[in-house]
């Protein structure tokens, strides 16, 4: 009768198991594998479940500006949002830092993040609300203390849209700088949200960028709901993970010595005498080291072996 082992490892089993194997066998290397880059530097404060929740909100309010830019130019504009989220040294190192406008706003004395026009986009801002929508749009010179005043005005509005979606009313700063607007530390984590504007039917497009403090987007994003990471669940994962490592092991019955002449003249139906008896027990071997001992049977149409000790070497 076969008896089927015990498919529960104990402690004191995994401890014998690994004395009696020792170090692992090299990976199989021959399949070629394919694995992404992963970059250190790239930020990852929020979750995927959290941005999902934060692009609603970026579309929220991408609809808001497309409402308050209607008013303010008197036509349908179609906005759409865009989440990515980043480290600050990104935008603050970047060579295109110098070349925007910004606008910088805070919630109770408490910046919250700015929004970054290129000139491009400024400048036609600026222009679609003089009236100019047939010069073709300049980024070469300054814009003049008039179209400053009115990307004031613009961008305060493009604000006032985040502010309508956000938790907490928020206060801008009286002046377009061109330069970003306050000191943040490079390795701090900021949420990208883009937002396009086009005039509806135009083809004429253009971009701005809310620049947001990634905890200053929290209460929007929600509470990752924390693992239960007590040692218990340690083990028992662990126990699970080793219980479940696939491993291959070989039966070796017997072994000979022959020289080289008598393994040259072999033909088939030749017998080859093994220098075990029939009734001594054979090797479980795995990774080149014998763990067990076993007495050679059959179950079926399958040869079998019956685990009879766990091999120590004395």
């Amino acid at each position: 009768m076969i008896s089927s082992m015990e498919n529960n490892l104990t402690r004191d089993k995994i401890q014998q198991l690994l004395n009696a194997v020792g170090q692992r066998a090299d990976k199989d290397t021959s399949q070629n594998i394919n694995a992404a880059d992963y970059n250190w530097r790239q930020s990852n404060y929020f979750t995927r479940e959290q941005l999902k929740k934060i692009e609603s909100f970026a579309q929220k309010t991408a609809n808001n500006v497309g409402t308050n830019f209607k008013t303010l130019y008197q036509c349908n504009f179609d906005v759409t949002a865009s989440v990515s989220q980043h480290t600050a040294g990104e935008f603050t190192k970047s060579d295109d830092a110098n070349k925007q406008y910004y606008l910088a706003f805070a919630a109770k004395d408490q910046k919250v993040g700015y929004l970054a026009m290129p000139a491009q986009t400024a400048v036609l801002w600026a222009t679609q609300l003089l009236g100019d929508t047939k010069s073709e749009v300049s980024t070469d010179k300054e814009m003049s203390q008039l179209e400053l005043s009115l990307l004031l005005d613009i961008a305060s509005i493009a604000v006032k849209a985040f502010s309508e979606s956000y938790s907490s009313e928020l206060t801008v700063n009286n002046e377009i700088v061109k330069k970003i607007p306050f000191d943040i530390d490079s390795i701090q984590d900021v949420c990208k949200i883009t937002i396009d504007v086009k005039k509806t039917g135009s083809e004429q497009a253009s971009q701005a960028y809310f620049i947001i403090l990634a905890d200053k987007l929290s209460a929007i994003a929600g509470q990752v709901k924390a693992e239960n990471i007590s040692p218990q669940n340690v083990q028992k994962s662990l126990m699970n993970y080793i219980q479940n490592i696939p491993v291959s092991f070989t039966v070796k019955f017997a072994d000979i010595n022959l020289n080289l002449q008598d393994l040259m003249s072999l033909q088939a139906n030749d017998t080859i005498l093994l220098n075990k008896k029939v009734n001594e027990p054979v090797d479980v071997i795995f990774n080149d080291k014998v763990i067990y001992r076993a007495k050679p049977a059959r179950t079926n149409d399958n040869y079998a072996v019956v685990i009879s000790e766990l091999y120590s070497k004395k």
